[in-house]
């Protein structure tokens, strides 16, 4: 994993743990030219799109 995905990672988990924000606004914080291309890179890094990734962080009440 390169320095930057190092570092970018830990950052866009810690905004998709926060309900607060919206995957436009995470990708807008995260400087992402797209929410397409947002969603690419989720899914590469974290295995799962964005809100995929937020659904699973819901607990299975």
């Amino acid at each position: 994993m390169s320095y930057i995905d190092r570092h970018t990672i830990p950052i866009l988990k810690e905004y998709l743990d926060n309900p607060r924000y919206s995957l436009t606004q995470i990708a807008d914080r995260m400087n992402f030219t797209s929410l397409s291309y947002f969603s690419r890179y989720c899914k590469k890094h974290l295995g799962l799109a964005p809100s995929q990734y937020r659904s699973s962080l819901q607990p299975s009440g």
